[in-house]
């Protein structure tokens, strides 16, 4: 509880009903200022190596599709005839 003057009548209110101050005067206008949290900046990434083209590539059939896994890892099936 915090005890505030307005309009010359004092008063107890709540934390919860608190909201910050504002000045309506113009030479209150420079606002302190709140630097911003320094950015970690990774050193060294790592390479992501090329597919070779010399590898095989297994040719896939239209009769079985492969089931899509969606990002919260329900399994999801086309059907054939809308691809």
């Amino acid at each position: 509880m915090f005890t505030i003057e307005k309009n010359g009548k004092q008063s107890t209110i709540n934390i919860d009903r608190l909201r910050p101050a504002f000045f309506e005067n113009s030479h209150h206008l420079s606002a302190p200022t709140i630097s911003p949290p320094p950015v970690a900046v990774p050193t060294s990434t790592k390479p992501v190596p090329d597919p070779s083209p010399s590898s095989p590539v297994s040719p896939t059939t239209n009769s079985t599709p492969l089931p899509y896994v969606a990002r919260f890892g329900r399994r999801v099936s086309f059907n054939s005839r809308y691809l």
